[in-house]
């Protein structure tokens, strides 16, 4: 269940950066160290793999706007 609870996080916190157009690199790093690393530890799997390597393409910009 908390792989699964997991994933639906990742994967609906990359989608909305993914709408955005854009990530900051702190938004970027949280998700990486609190969200996709804990993920893949567990097991996680190809979907997050794939839209995490979607988001880090995706320009990276050092303010944030508040939207995390």
């Amino acid at each position: 269940m908390i792989l699964g609870l997991g994933h639906d996080v990742l994967c609906n916190k990359i989608q909305r950066y993914l709408d955005r157009g854009w990530i900051s690199i702190s938004e970027l790093e949280d998700l990486d160290t609190y969200l996709y690393q804990p993920y893949k530890r567990m097991g996680g799997n190809s979907t997050g793999d794939r839209l995490y390597a979607e988001l880090v393409k995706l320009p990276h910009h050092p303010e944030e706007d508040g939207n995390k």
